[in-house]
């Protein structure tokens, strides 16, 4: 009779185990390659060094290029490898995120500052690492930026340090009101442009192009508009539980992809959008009580689409007519439970003058069997898409079937 209750419960372990387990269909032959209707996805290196984030490329001639790579480290935090996914350098002591190659130039970003570095035109590398210039330097937090290749702009967005324009050290904690009016906005949670051509700028030299954003990871351009992805609020629940389920606290403030025209306000730190109502709501700190929207929905930018929150969208990509964002997924160790479908990297159809768009794809779906979290997005030469991985710089080959 006990081995009997001892089998029973054995199957109704397992049961329960199968269907919290996310069973997704591959049909790669191992865990090198990842194949569906869509792209073929191929390891190339398997790894260059933990968190590894955005990548850029410079095509020295129609036989090589050279992949610069960004990790967020204080040491050799800039990777080169050559077009057979080689390391053939590595410098800069600066961890951050960004990278970006305008003409003969490598962009990057470190804490509160850009740098820029002379690329050898005859060689495609750089010669001098240990003296770059600063088109920025002394803003507040780790700056993203994007920089018109025509124009020579720089757009540079300084994410807010606090979940909700508190002081840091009653920055997510219960009781807390958040400043009014948030003279944090005069220096983060916006975007800012300055002249790339210039050095030592700084945040009082450039004009205050957009406001509101709490944090992006990326910037893209399509068809002279910018656009990115905002990270949306947390703590909803944990510093409201009367206010919020534990499922709103997860869900309602969602990721936004917006287009960032001059002069408009996305409403951080004041409201945030509300997924299951589609609109914005007035924050909990400033006497929200998931309610209340006065003010939150005349004068403020919607977004283009928006997208559960926290399954953290690193970095964009446009090709053509596509629109690719790299999830990088919830920061805490991998996982294979629901966060897994997070894992990936998808892509819109757009089209129009202000990204209309359209049918929604997955390129790449990882999962455990992986190990990886999707950081950077690159267009290679070879009309490959690169896939860089933060767990441990691996390096991922996309090739679309059509």
């Amino acid at each position: 009779m006990i081995l009997l209750i001892v089998l029973i419960i054995a199957i109704m372990t397992i049961l329960i185990l199968y269907n919290t387990i996310e069973v997704v269909d591959y049909f790669q032959p191992d865990n090198t390659t990842i194949e569906n209707d869509i792209a073929i996805t191929t390891l190339v290196n398997e790894g260059i060094g933990e968190r590894a984030q955005h990548a850029a490329i410079y095509k020295l001639n129609d036989d090589k290029f050279y992949i610069y790579i960004k990790l967020f480290t204080n040491k050799n935090s800039i990777i080169v490898l050559d077009n057979t996914y080689s390391i053939i350098d590595q410098f800069d002591d600066h961890s951050g995120t960004c990278v970006q190659i305008v003409d003969n130039y490598l962009y990057t970003n470190g804490p509160g500052t850009i740098y820029r570095y002379d690329i050898n035109p005859q060689t495609g590398l750089i010669d001098d690492k240990i003296n770059p210039k600063l088109p920025l330097r002394g803003v507040q937090s780790m700056p993203i930026f994007i920089i018109d290749e025509i124009t020579k702009d720089m757009y540079v967005h300084i994410p807010s340090k606090t979940n909700s324009c508190q002081s840091q050290n009653r920055d997510r904690k219960p009781g807390f009101k958040g400043e009014m009016p948030c003279t944090r906005l005069l220096l983060t949670g916006g975007v800012w442009k300055f002249d790339s051509t210039k050095i030592n700028q700084t945040i009082d030299m450039g004009i205050l192009y957009s406001s509101g954003l709490r944090k992006l990871t990326s910037l893209v351009f399509y068809k002279n508009y910018l656009y990115g992805i905002i990270q949306g609020r947390d703590s909803l629940h944990e510093l409201y539980p009367d206010l919020y389920t534990k499922e709103q606290g997860e869900e309602l403030a969602s990721d936004e992809l917006v287009q960032i025209n001059q002069n408009t306000n996305f409403g951080f730190p004041y409201c945030y959008w509300d997924s299951e109502e589609n609109k914005r709501k007035l924050s909990p700190e400033y006497g929200g009580d998931g309610k209340i929207d006065e003010h939150c929905n005349s004068l403020i930018g919607k977004p283009k689409a928006i997208f559960n929150n926290h399954n953290g969208p690193n970095d964009l990509m446009i090709h053509g007519d596509k629109l690719f964002i790299a999830w990088n997924g919830k920061p805490r160790p991998l996982k294979c439970d629901k966060s897994c479908s997070k894992l990936s990297v998808t892509f819109f159809n757009i089209s129009g003058d202000e990204m209309t768009l359209g049918e929604y794809n997955t390129l790449v779906q990882f999962d455990a069997r992986h190990k990886t979290k999707p950081s950077g997005l690159v267009y290679a030469p070879d009309k490959s898409i690169l896939i860089i991985d933060s767990l441990k710089g691996k390096i991922w080959k996309s090739v679309l079937k059509n």
